[in-house]
């Protein structure tokens, strides 16, 4: 958290100049790592009969993309299945969030400016863990997975907002998103990498 306070401090500048600031969500705004192991190991073990005693590192994060490696010979119909009980059980675990008080402060900070959601989450978890965290009215707009007509989320929103990519600011955390803001248009320098 140290680091995102000293990375927020050297960006000041650059955000006040920005018009529109995009906020990621997973791992950005709220540290969601743990609720979805927890939902996910649940899925998982109900399904496969497995117990996973899987130690949980802060850098590892299970997502659609990863449960394949917990059980590697899982049919489609398996994985169909585990997705559709994560996504079930996930709202008993949302004491296992845990919110980015430096990155939220800034929707207040500057309130004044367009703050727009960009996340690859779906919407019904999205609000889900904004209305946890009283955040759901923080954002002028916000954008989820259903709304994306591009594999590229910023590319997506820049183009259906017409906004000028030099003129936004993006909060995110996952290295694969941040090149897919450059890619977009958005300027390095304009971009926090929250850790």
């Amino acid at each position: 958290m140290t680091d995102n306070i000293e990375n927020i401090r050297l960006q000041e500048q650059k955000i006040r100049k920005a018009n529109t600031l995009f906020f990621d969500l997973d791992g950005t705004l709220i540290d969601t790592d743990y609720a979805n192991f927890l939902s996910y190991k649940k899925a998982i073990e109900q399904i496969k009969n497995l117990q996973l005693n899987v130690v949980i590192k802060p850098t590892n994060r299970i997502t659609r993309k990863t449960i394949r490696t917990f059980s590697p010979d899982l049919s489609g119909e398996e994985y169909d299945k585990i997705i559709e009980i994560k996504e079930s059980l996930y709202r008993f675990h949302l004491h296992a969030t845990k919110l980015n008080r430096t990155v939220a402060s800034m929707l207040d900070k500057y309130s004044d400016k367009k703050i727009i959601l960009v996340t690859n989450s779906r919407q019904e978890r999205a609000d889900l863990l904004l209305n946890h965290f009283n955040l759901i009215d923080k954002f002028s707009q916000k954008y989820y997975r259903e709304n994306m007509t591009s594999d590229n989320k910023f590319q997506h929103v820049l183009s259906a907002l017409r906004i000028d990519a030099s003129l936004v600011f993006v909060f995110e955390n996952d290295e694969s998103e941040i090149d897919a803001a450059v890619t977009a248009g958005i300027p390095s320098e304009n971009i926090l990498r929250v850790v």
